[in-house]
């Protein structure tokens, strides 16, 4: 009978948690060891890692020990709000909790840091990867903020009466669930793709879409902007630019351009000056963004003059120039401006839908038949 008695204290006394909760908890009933936060494991020796909120849910039993895996918890060894212990309910419409690594990658025990799986990066591999880091040819946003306007909008293709774009045209605030963690590439101007490593060839007017004949209901026609430049006196002196934008948004800006009393400080007629300035200032912008601009000019006055641009390249109704005039000194009229005189309607296709185009070089191989860069003009009947 001693020795039973003895035994029974020997083994109650060794009935202690695992490795004293390795320092990182304390022992309760039942030999179960409260981890202290940011460990875990049966005798807290394993660390946790960072939680993020989870791109796929998963059920993590019974967090708090209650007994009870149908409810949610703040469990003092997880520290996470709102962790599921069993599936979400779709009802609540509750989803993408919390969770280890965001279920998105492998908890290392020992440096509690997560190793990502591909595509995902960040402490708790929160956020997605952009493809490539974007080869070089754009920026990595978040949906947050390329739906705050990072990417405004992106030019598709201008078909007859109607302008596609991709990507957010009014911006707006966006604060779902992966507004921080899904990420996509905002692509340089002249490149697309996921991952912009394409280049985007010329655009046309397709040649045999009604062309000269009907563009949505009308008359086809290039798009037409007017320029008016007037001072109250003969003292302008200086110089102003113009500011073009492109389909995806960019904007380009002319060297600039010297005023000049085009009625006195030229022999030669005022608006043949006038006209050759101007149609040199748009066809100088770099990339070609203007290939081809028709001037005409009219002077009434020694510093009055009217500036007529006819795009007949750019296809489409064209965003209008802006007018600088911070440099140009003197007394200038309030009529001085830029309006749309015609609203262009013509297409802007990918090779004007007469060619293909090659994503690598970024040049149109027109079909036979067809020529220039953008394959809009039909040099004979294809066979």
């Amino acid at each position: 009978m001693k020795w039973i008695i003895i035994a029974a204290i020997l083994a109650y006394a060794s009935a202690e948690c695992a490795n004293a909760c390795s320092g990182h908890g304390n022992c309760g009933t039942k030999d179960h060891c409260t981890c202290y936060r940011n460990w875990q494991g049966a005798d807290c020796s394993e660390r946790t890692c960072q939680f993020g909120l989870a791109f796929i849910d998963t059920p993590q039993g019974d967090l708090n020990h209650d007994g009870d895996v149908t409810d949610t918890t703040s469990d003092v060894q997880w520290n996470q709000e709102n962790s599921w212990e069993m599936y979400p309910s779709v009802a609540a419409q509750e989803s993408h909790t919390y969770m280890e690594c965001s279920n998105k990658g492998i908890c290392n025990r020992n440096t509690a840091r997560c190793q990502c799986f591909p595509g995902y990066e960040g402490s708790a591999c929160q956020r997605t990867v952009c493809p490539n880091k974007c080869s070089g040819h754009g920026v990595c946003r978040t949906v947050k903020e390329i739906a705050r306007g990072a990417l405004t909008k992106h030019f598709v293709k201008h078909e007859v009466g109607t302008t596609y774009y991709e990507g957010v045209v009014t911006p707006f605030d966006y604060n779902l669930w992966d507004a921080d963690k899904n990420q996509a590439c905002v692509c340089d101007a002249g490149y697309t793709g996921p991952d912009c490593s394409l280049r985007e060839c010329p655009r046309g007017d397709d040649p045999l879409t009604y062309k000269n004949v009907d563009c949505a209901g009308a008359a086809c026609r290039n798009e037409k902007q007017t320029l008016t430049l007037k001072s109250t006196a003969t003292d302008l002196v200086g110089n102003f630019t113009l500011s073009f934008t492109d389909w995806d948004d960019e904007v380009w800006t002319t060297f600039p351009i010297v005023y000049n009393d085009w009625k006195t400080a030229y022999t030669t007629n005022c608006e043949t000056e006038v006209q050759a300035v101007f149609e040199d200032a748009l066809e100088r912008i770099p990339n070609n963004v203007v290939p081809a601009v028709t001037v005409t000019a009219t002077c009434t006055g020694a510093n009055d003059f009217t500036v007529l641009f006819e795009f007949t390249a750019n296809s489409g109704d064209l965003p209008i120039m802006t007018l600088d005039t911070t440099f140009l000194d003197g007394t200038i009229h309030t009529t001085t401006g830029l309006a749309a005189t015609q609203d262009g309607n013509k297409e802007a296709v990918v090779c004007s839908n007469r060619g293909l185009c090659d994503f690598t070089t970024g040049d149109c191989t027109c079909f036979k038949g067809y020529t220039d860069v953008a394959c809009s003009t039909q040099s004979a009947l294809s066979m």
